[in-house]
């Protein structure tokens, strides 16, 4: 089964390759020239340097998207990336999906969504 997974462009490769490895727990399992695809347990993500050949011209750095990445303890999570200064979007709250969750920015802009797992229910085919 594949498995569709975000690809970000960005002028900040290495830090962002950064911020996913060292808060989200992802590793590089792909490294290209311009190019990282990150793998956690259950998650992939790529990143393009904004300057890598397969970036159209006209693609500017990500912007307008929201990364959703689960956590089994929302609060401890929260409490560790303050401490640790980095930019919080949202305080932890209840979301839409009556799940606690908080929002903090990678070095993008990018907001990255972190909430406690959900249940999503099978997809059964017609």
């Amino acid at each position: 089964m594949a498995n569709i997974y975000s690809t970000l462009v960005s002028d900040k490769l290495v830090s962002t390759v950064n911020f996913y490895e060292d808060y989200f727990g992802f590793i590089p399992v792909i490294e290209r020239d311009g190019y990282v695809m990150l793998k956690n347990k259950d998650n992939l993500i790529a990143v393009f340097d904004a300057r890598h050949e397969c970036v159209p011209d006209h693609m500017k750095p990500v912007q307008g998207v929201i990364v959703n990445v689960p956590h089994e303890n929302v609060q401890e999570f929260y409490d560790r990336l303050y401490m640790e200064g980095l930019e919080i979007y949202k305080e932890p709250c209840i979301d839409i999906n009556g799940k606690k969750h908080f929002v903090v920015y990678d070095p993008n802009g990018v907001l990255v969504n972190v909430h406690e797992p959900m249940d999503i229910p099978e997809y059964e085919a017609a």
